[in-house]
């Protein structure tokens, strides 16, 4: 059996998971970069960044439980992202879903 590359393998699924549009993997980056700044380290175990696409950073959330408690702190969230995240577009608004969590 041949084995893979786990880097490599790291790369493809960035890839396929996550839709930056233009920019691609060193988008991605400075999202998740800007992200773990945003968030304390247990919150930062509790989500994931899908997406970032027009103004608007999407973050799959481990449960209902941690989805309402960063609803609450979405206004706050959004400042500080956005204050961290070095690209040229910055959010205007945040989207949570419930999904499946894996650590990034």
């Amino acid at each position: 059996m041949r084995r893979r590359d786990p880097g490599r393998l790291g790369a493809v699924t960035d890839g396929l998971i996550l839709r930056w549009g233009k920019g691609g993997a060193a988008r991605s980056t400075a999202v998740r970069d800007a992200l773990r700044e945003t968030l304390d380290k247990e919150t930062v175990g509790r989500v994931r960044p899908v997406g970032f696409k027009k103004g608007v950073l999407t973050l799959s959330v481990e449960n209902p439980t941690w989805l309402y408690k960063l609803m609450l702190d979405r206004v706050e969230i959004l400042r500080k992202f956005n204050e961290n995240y070095g690209g040229r577009k910055k959010a205007v608004k945040i989207r949570f879903r419930i999904g499946v969590h894996e650590e990034w």
